[in-house]
């Protein structure tokens, strides 16, 4: 679901023309990462709750969930192999 709606706010609220998907495991840890190119298409403030849903997904998980916004927008999710 972390991942559906990071695609769905790239569409919704993002001017990107590309978005990279990563996907590596290492020393027991899963790590996701999805960026995009784009940038925030409004400054009105958005009423939804993805990046809320989002946060509270891993934290069920017992995963960290990192947003960036920096150079387009970027979340980096790592997840312990057993959850």
């Amino acid at each position: 679901m972390i991942f559906k709606e990071t695609i769905t706010n790239v569409l919704k609220h993002s001017n990107a023309k590309k978005v990279n998907v990563l996907m590596t495991y290492k020393n027991g840890m899963y790590r996701f990462y999805i960026q995009d190119d784009g940038n925030i298409k409004s400054t009105r403030k958005s009423t939804g709750q993805g990046l809320a849903n989002m946060k509270m997904r891993s934290e069920h998980m017992n995963a960290q969930l990192l947003f960036d916004t920096s150079n387009g927008f970027k979340i980096e999710l790592s997840l312990p192999q057993h959850i």
